[in-house]
């Protein structure tokens, strides 16, 4: 690696060290410890490309990505973790004094009076901005094209095409038992729900959601736009935020799903169709992602990565599930909710809960330090370890096994990534003292 990279990274310690005293320069999210190092990161990645060194290895390239990612991960975590979330009403309060509160008003309340569901989707939006580039399929010149032919000329004809379907709505293929569509028809069918997945894998919805109109398939718009959740200010009891600068006018737009449950139903009943293509049903499990829909959905899980993002979003979409559907509201439970009301629960009952779930969710990320990976590095990599442990907030225990790897000599200074991995846990060692975080006096040595 370049003698620059070093002389960078003392040039940013240094800086980071003289304002110590300031948490909030230090956790900012451009100029902050773990930004600066980020970019850095990035910084050699690219110069590294741009004169394409054949004396750097594969491997210390990718440690390098790694360290990138790792330190994008301590930026999206630590901030959250260091200071105080903004005040919101708790989700009982919210439907206790208007049971007609949109989802998506509730669904930052839950959010809010969860700690680690909070950071599970930082967590998330993380692994969104690290996903690979979404593909995108050839240009088509419009609907089921091939097929649409082979059945015109079948009415000329009076002749069909054997096993082609004969209608050309979306689920002929799943009603016409035995028929498909024409080999280039299918063959962009796959590659279609194959590159939607890989934006939804990436959190580019909307994008997504273009595809599928340039695609002449405007109910897979739908589809996926179902996965919002309903938002209407007008009734909704919530904070407002001043300094926003939205349209008045908007007010009394309303946004979202208002049938969510029933949304989300359906694409369960679709990811677990065994009619369907397999790509069709990873599609459909990525947009209702629940226990149910898991093994469909980490059927399409490729990297570490892939299987971390997956695990993340069932549990919060579950968590999310779980609380609103014990919370009732018109929206979940129509009428009869609201006028059954919800059931009592005192804060010890719910902090209980929350205690129980957070357990729940502990042992599932634990799974994943055992995972196997079909593509990219193992789950028990030093960086996938150290992001794991990260997460779940045991980076005093990660510190100090290294330190004792260091001490009994188990990491061989020649390997590839000894400089990378020494470097990196040197590194953050230091950024947790700056910010207050405890570390083990052996690590600090």
């Amino acid at each position: 690696m370049s003698d620059n990279l070093y002389a960078s990274c003392a040039e940013v310690l240094s800086l980071c060290q003289s304002m110590k005293d300031d948490l909030a320069a230090l956790l900012d999210p451009e100029t902050g410890f773990a930004p600066r190092l980020r970019q850095i990161c990035r910084d050699q990645l690219a110069e590294l490309e741009e004169n394409r060194d054949e004396r750097a290895h594969p491997e210390e390239v990718a440690a390098l990505r790694m360290e990138m990612a790792t330190w994008g991960l301590l930026q999206a975590l630590m901030p959250a973790r260091k200071t105080d979330p903004e005040p919101f009403p708790r989700p009982r309060a919210l439907l206790a004094s208007n049971p007609y509160t949109p989802t998506s008003t509730l669904a930052q309340s839950i959010l809010t009076a969860s700690p680690l569901l909070q950071e599970l989707v930082v967590v998330r939006e993380w692994l969104h901005e690290t996903a690979p580039s979404p593909h995108h399929p050839e240009a088509t010149m419009g609907y089921w094209k091939f097929t649409q032919h082979g059945i015109m000329q079948a009415k000329r004809t009076g002749k069909g095409r054997e096993g082609l379907v004969k209608h050309m709505d979306p689920d002929a293929v799943g009603r016409e038992e035995g028929r498909g569509l024409a080999v280039d028809d299918a063959s962009y069918e796959k590659g279609l729900a194959q590159a939607l997945y890989s934006y939804l894998r990436a959190g580019r919805l909307e994008e997504a959601v273009e595809l599928c109109r340039t695609a002449h398939q405007p109910w897979r718009s739908a589809s996926i736009r179902g996965s919002l959740l309903f938002s209407w200010r007008a009734i909704a009891n919530e904070p407002v935020d001043e300094d926003a600068m939205e349209d008045e006018g908007d007010i009394d737009a309303w946004t979202g799903n208002r049938r969510r449950k029933l949304w989300k139903k359906t694409c369960t009943r679709a990811a677990l169709n065994p009619t369907l293509l397999d790509p069709e049903r990873v599609l459909y499990a990525a947009l209702a992602p629940s226990p149910a829909t898991s093994a469909v959905l980490k059927s399409a899980c490729r990297t570490w990565e892939d299987h971390l993002w997956a695990q993340i979003s069932i549990m919060c979409e579950e968590k999310l599930t779980s609380e609103m559907g014990r919370l009732g509201g018109f929206w979940e439970g129509g009428v009869g909710a609201v006028e059954k009301g919800m059931a009592p629960m005192t804060r010890d009952e719910e902090e209980a809960e929350e205690e129980d779930w957070e357990k729940e969710a502990t042992d599932a990320l634990e799974t994943l330090g055992g995972v196997g990976v079909i593509e990219g590095p193992p789950a028990d990599h030093a960086f996938h370890v150290s992001q794991l442990n990260i997460i779940l907030g045991r980076t005093d225990p990660l510190l100090e096994v290294f330190a004792d790897g260091l001490r009994d000599g188990n990491y061989d200074p020649a390997s590839i990534e000894y400089p990378t991995m020494t470097r990196f846990f040197a590194h953050l060692c230091l950024y947790l003292q700056m910010i207050d975080i405890p570390v083990a006096p052996l690590a600090t040595q």
